[in-house]
């Protein structure tokens, strides 16, 4: 068994909450406690792929445009 990967485990939030209350006392009795959940952050939108997208038809359009034949 490898204790330091369950150990990991044990600590993040969900496994954490799933626990009963007498694991979470062994644990803390050996100093171990639950990691702080990650903060949540507002995924806003991005635009980026559509301005890339964009950036990438009109270099597209400009090197087809010059190499044309007369």
């Amino acid at each position: 068994m490898d204790v330091g990967k369950r150990l990991a485990r044990q600590r993040k939030p969900a496994v954490w909450a799933a626990l009963t209350d007498g694991q979470h006392e062994r644990l803390e009795q050996l100093g171990i406690m639950a990691l702080a959940p990650e903060p949540v952050e507002e995924v806003k939108p991005s635009t980026a792929a559509v301005s890339a997208f964009e950036t990438g038809v009109a270099a597209l359009a400009q090197y087809k445009g010059s190499t044309r034949a007369p």
